[in-house]
């Protein structure tokens, strides 16, 4: 009776001692960025900046400067590198991750076309959820658009809920002027980052 007693006793210990570990230990989530375009694909561009360069600045400074060990940041590119759509899509799907952000910059003929927007994939109420949100809760200096569908590729072939956040016109004046500048890009990074952690 007594042996029972003191085995019953170990393995509550033992489940009570599992469960306070598990309640110590917050899952982990990850979060895919990809930078658009890359090598002998510039994207968008002016006279000072392209589109695959500016994409991989941001991206891999708010990796580096993520600090909460309980978000892990990959990139589907750290390098200017060329991927087809349909790379980017396999790496985001084996990868599996909680969401992710494809960062882009936006141009238009119509030079007077400003401001940022998100894409989410019209059949994915979750990605409209998460664009919505991220949406509203940034805070830049300029245009709010607003949130939009779209059947590009990388929202349609990713099985993680996700949206494309174009970051503004480089074609127009004033907010290539505020993407370009250090404070602008400095802001940029440091919403993306609150947003991925809060």
């Amino acid at each position: 009776m007594r042996l029972k007693v003191s085995l019953l006793t170990v393995f509550f210990c033992f489940i009570f001692s599992s469960l306070s570990f598990a309640n110590d230990d917050p899952k982990k989530i990850t979060i895919v960025l990809d930078a658009g375009h890359g090598g002998h694909d510039f994207g968008t561009k002016n006279s000072l900046y392209n589109e695959k360069d500016y994409t991989l600045e941001i991206v891999k400074a708010v990796k580096e400067r993520n600090q909460n060990t309980n978000i892990e940041i990959v990139l589907t590119r750290d390098s200017d590198q060329f991927l087809e759509l349909i790379e980017r899509s396999a790496l985001i799907n084996k990868v599996n991750p909680t969401y992710f952000i494809s960062v882009h910059l936006n141009s238009a003929m119509d030079k007077t076309k400003n401001g940022f927007e998100v894409y989410h994939y019209p059949k994915n109420n979750e990605a409209k959820i998460l664009a919505e949100n991220f949406i509203q809760n940034v805070n830049f200096p300029i245009e709010n658009r607003g949130v939009k569908s779209a059947n590009f590729h990388i929202l349609r072939e990713s099985k993680a809920p996700g949206f494309i956040y174009e970051i503004g016109f480089i074609s127009n004046e004033n907010d290539a002027a505020y993407l370009t500048s250090e404070d602008g890009k400095e802001k940029i990074i440091s919403e993306i980052l609150k947003f991925i952690q809060k």
